[in-house]
């Protein structure tokens, strides 16, 4: 090998000696993102009865001049009002908010109600806004409920470690929160109904159809989904309502349903939703129990009656059950591995574009049976996990020696349809024994996969399946 000259080897010694300059350069002068916040909150409650399953109250938000700068083109401020419910009043009441002084166009993020604060206020002036919230209790029963709502707002102040001088910021109530009697109201919903989710039986569909007539529908009128899970953790059962116009799109189950505002202007209207339940997670013999409804209410506050034509009418057109005994395209792989301390291991599940027909079940994609049989023979700590950009659910299946455990997982639930879907079950090991000494331990497991076709009279003759496990690094 030809030796470099010295000339030219101090050239390249000057060159790396430039090129760690310039990373200590940049080492130097990295940051974290600097911002300051300001921010300001205010609750109000009110008790509904069915008497009284309404109520109103107003706050009103006040800025000074400096709270909001002008934008400089160093410093950049933004911000918004929130108001949430508290999480067990999702889907029980309904909240609305309009602007007193000035019209404002909500929008809605994470069940919240958010207002950006440019609908509000102008930058570089004091500002006062006064805005009313009016909270609805659906379905009224014979008891009372403490209904509340958390007004929250925030100006951040981005590439700035502190707010500017004199900067403040407030939430007042302006009128307190009343309950009121709602006012002449008429309400449809389909017949409650109990659907019972188990290994067997592991996911149901309803296909529901409101009707609303033209006079119905120039009242306040919302739909609503009223379920209940029982027996086991809700956060397992999961429960998505794909409305018939938009079928790409899923509705939260908790929050009110806006069914009817892309209908004509006159003439009756329909619109068809499907609700689908399906357990994520469980235990072998766990069984959960959904109890359902789903309907619309029309209320019409500034009136002494109901208008004789505002008619509303809810049934379910359409059910749909997955089984073990329809339709099935299954597929089976079994592995083991070794744990000392921590290991981790991917399945990977990949199903074709054939295997996920759209209208294989209650025209929706068709959906997955998996267990999974897990065996330790040491002290391990096995987290099950599955994966896409997120994880879907987590379950804690091993914490013995020696011990077996099965769970059902339905690693192809967020599946589009009629297009190819991969999906990772991962299983995460951590060893070592309860008096903190370490430990090691052998892994084996079993998966079986099936994919079910309850709207068909058989599986797709191309549908395919195939199950691909790796050890991660």
């Amino acid at each position: 090998m030809a030796e470099a000259r010295p000339s030219e080897a101090k050239r390249r010694a000057a060159a790396v000696l430039v090129l760690l300059v310039m990373c200590a350069g940049l080492l130097a002068t990295s940051y974290a993102p600097v911002e300051a916040n300001l921010t300001a909150s205010q609750a109000l409650a009110a008790t509904l009865t069915s008497d009284e399953p309404r109520a109103t109250g107003r706050i009103r938000i006040s800025l000074n001049a400096t709270a909001v700068p002008v934008d400089d083109g160093v410093y950049r401020t933004d911000g918004e009002l929130t108001l949430e419910l508290p999480g067990h009043l999702s889907g029980v009441i309904t909240m609305t908010v309009t602007g007193v002084d000035l019209p404002v166009v909500p929008g809605e993020e994470y069940g919240r109600i958010v207002i950006p604060i440019e609908q509000l206020c102008r930058v570089a002036e004091p500002c006062e806004r006064e805005l009313e919230i009016s909270l609805e209790w659906l379905a009224p029963d014979s008891t009372s409920l403490a209904a509340s709502v958390q007004a929250n707002l925030g100006i951040v102040y981005h590439e700035r470690e502190e707010a500017p001088d004199g900067a403040e910021v407030a939430i007042t109530p302006s009128a307190e929160m009343t309950a009121q009697p709602a006012g002449p109201a008429t309400r449809s919903a389909t017949e409650q109904e109990l659907i019972i989710l188990d290994l067997e039986h592991w996911a149901a569909a309803r296909h529901v159809v409101l009707t609303a007539s033209e006079a119905a529908r120039g009242g306040q009128l919302l739909a609503f989904l009223d379920q209940r899970v029982g027996q086991i953790p809700v956060r397992d059962v999961s429960v998505t309502i794909i409305p018939d116009e938009s079928p790409d799109e899923t509705l939260a189950p908790d929050a009110p349903i806006d069914a009817f505002g892309s209908c004509p202007d006159s003439g009756d209207c329909s619109r068809g939703f499907t609700v689908r339940f399906e357990l994520r997670w469980a235990e072998l013999r766990a069984v959960a129990a959904v109890q359902w409804s789903m309907g619309a209410r029309a209320s019409f506050p500034d009136a002494d009656e109901v208008p004789p034509d505002a008619l509303l009418t809810a049934h379910v057109d359409g059910r749909t059950d997955a089984a073990l005994d329809g339709a099935l395209t299954d597929a089976t792989a079994s592995g083991a591995f070794e744990a000392d301390g921590h290991a981790q291991v991917s399945i990977q599940i990949h199903a074709n574009s054939a295997a996920l027909p759209g209208p294989a079940f209650g025209h929706l994609p068709p959906t997955g049976h998996a267990v999974l049989k897990l065996t330790s023979t040491g002290y391990a700590n096995v987290v099950v996990s599955v994966s896409e950009e997120e994880t879907i659910g987590t379950g804690r299946v091993l914490s013995e020696e020696a011990a077996t455990a099965q769970i059902f997982v339905n690693p192809l639930k967020t599946c589009p349809p009629d297009k190819a879907c991969t999906r990772t079950i991962v299983i995460n090991v951590t060893t070592g024994r309860p008096d903190g000494s370490a430990g090691t331990a052998e892994i084996s497991w079993e998966l079986d996969l099936g994919i079910a076709y309850p709207d068909l009279q058989r599986a797709p003759s191309d549908a395919e399946i195939s199950i691909a496990p790796h050890r991660d690094a």
